[in-house]
């Protein structure tokens, strides 16, 4: 996971944007997702929700950064994060995306057009991306990261490299 931060450049690669099935009872179709992508790249990264309206305007203080290279896999958004490394909040972020990506996760902030079905409400259509904004208990992810097929340490590679690649 450590080598997915760039401390210097102020960037954390491969962060779960966002899932299809949220906690909140939500569910996004994968038309929905698809066409929404590229509304995404470039989307404002705020520190926490408005609190109270969504469409609230943000203040300077909460903006820590931007995504890009949005792209769209079989879970769901994934993007790289760039932050400012000055933002009070910068090293904490960058310490848990290292050591406990469990710890935030994005939420995004939109406008959209839904039904209901079965119970529950699906996301047939994202108009608008507001923002998109690290939070400590996402809806539609688990984490910072997450991906289809585990991630390795360093250290995990070089363990399953062949023994006489080791020495290379």
């Amino acid at each position: 996971v450590a080598l997915r931060v760039d401390r210097d450049k102020g960037l954390i690669s491969g962060v779960k944007v966002l899932g299809f099935k949220s906690a909140n009872g939500r569910e996004y179709t994968s038309e929905a997702v698809n066409s929404a992508a590229r509304m995404y790249e470039g989307a404002k990264v705020n520190i926490d929700h408005a609190e109270g309206n969504p469409g609230k305007a943000r203040g300077y203080r909460d903006r820590i950064g931007t995504l890009s290279n949005v792209q769209v896999r079989s879970d769901g958004l994934y993007g790289d994060l760039s932050y400012n490394p000055k933002h009070a909040v910068a090293e904490q972020l960058a310490w848990d995306a290292e050591h406990k990506p469990e710890n935030v996760g994005l939420s995004h902030n939109v406008q959209g057009k839904t039904t209901s079905k079965g119970g529950k409400t699906v996301v047939e259509e994202i108009t608008k991306v507001l923002s998109v904004d690290l939070v400590a208990d996402p809806a539609t992810t688990r984490s910072l990261y997450e991906s289809e097929k585990p991630t390795m340490t360093l250290k995990e590679i070089i363990a399953n490299l062949p023994a006489d690649s080791a020495d290379a």
